[in-house]
């Protein structure tokens, strides 16, 4: 993450510092017409039939003219199966923002008809551009939405969410399902590519969990990177290599397809100001395990940049650096690894 701030005339303004480093957390970028796809794969019976899934997400452009997924698990049902389920795709899980702006939640039920159930936080849009974490949650028989680690929507559902399974105890198939980021998949067998529902903006700390979540473990997870060997963890997505590979033991790789690529992550301040005149005060939130350095230079354009104080240990929780130097006209930026 790299996040650089310019102060004229006692106003600070948010600027971009173009350097990138390898060792710096990255996130998923795209501009609307790729995502994050993986292979086809089968989960256990009972598995996610109850689910937890969230992200980190800066949107770009607060409406559209149709809802954008941030991730999805979809299955496809194939035409002539022999216990006579109508064709087509259904989804396990999906997490994406309506044509206004209003987060979202769904899923179709496991029954013979695909009844696709919805959760929207109607009294909540997002902001252009700002990072927000967005999870859902489906613990039968209730689907809840969180923003920022707050409930904001509870729909009450009696039907498990498909899987992939189908059919009774006597006579179970099962067809595999695609896991895509950035997009819907119509064709979630692999044989084609077929998305639709793009998101535009960047997503980061892409996770999934087998299960639900208790309410107060979602707001724990919001600032805490797994280490990949939790219990229930199905993948985990934190793109800080470049690449789209799962990060869990599952190993659910993806790949990138089309316009889409790992950036480094831009996150504005929570609060950003002046505390006397030539004092900067700035307040970020912090990731558990992450390290941080607060740095300042006088031309944007040059290499040398310094460290305001030492580097600062992550915890989850917000972190206030008041410099008291005088930096008149300085570039500031906090720079994380």
């Amino acid at each position: 993450m790299i996040r650089t701030l310019k102060n004229i005339s006692s106003v600070l303004l948010l600027s971009l510092s173009l350097e990138t480093s390898a060792a710096t957390n990255q996130v998923y970028m795209t501009t609307g017409v790729g995502a994050v796809l993986t292979a086809p794969w089968i989960c256990d019976q009972t598995a996610l039939t109850n689910f937890t899934v969230s992200a980190w997400i800066a949107v770009d452009g607060t409406t559209s003219p149709a809802d954008r997924v941030i991730i999805e698990r979809a299955v496809m049902v194939p035409s002539g199966n022999p216990i006579s389920f109508p064709s087509g795709s259904r989804i396990n899980f999906r997490l994406g923002i309506d044509q206004q702006g209003h987060p979202f939640a769904s899923f179709h039920g496991n029954s013979h008809d695909p009844i696709e159930y919805k959760a929207i936080a109607e009294s909540e849009t997002l902001v252009d551009g700002q990072w927000t974490h967005l999870a859902a949650e489906y613990d039968f028989p209730y689907l809840k939405l969180f923003m920022n680690g707050h409930l904001v929507r509870t729909n009450e559902i009696g039907e498990l969410a498909c899987n992939g399974w189908f059919g009774s105890a006597l006579s179970r198939l099962c067809f595999p399902g695609t896991i895509t980021i950035g997009a819907g998949n119509a064709d979630p067998t692999g044989v084609t590519t077929n998305l639709n529902s793009f998101f535009s903006g960047r997503i980061d700390e892409v996770v999934v969990w087998n299960g639900a979540l208790k309410d107060s473990d979602i707001s724990t997870w919001m600032n805490r990177k797994p280490t990949g060997i939790e219990p229930n963890l199905v993948a985990y997505w934190s793109f800080d290599d470049g690449s789209a590979s799962d990060t869990s033991t599952n190993g659910v790789k993806g790949v990138f397809f089309q316009a889409t690529s790992a950036v480094e992550r831009i996150i504005s301040p929570v609060t950003v100001g002046i505390s006397v005149s030539t004092n900067i005060v700035i307040e970020f939130q912090t990731v558990q395990d992450s390290l941080y350095a607060v740095e300042v230079c006088t031309d944007l354009m040059a290499t040398n940049w310094l460290s305001v104080g030492t580097s600062i240990s992550g915890t989850g929780a917000n972190c206030v650096v008041d410099d008291t130097n005088s930096y008149s006209a300085g570039f500031y930026r906090v720079r994380s690894w």
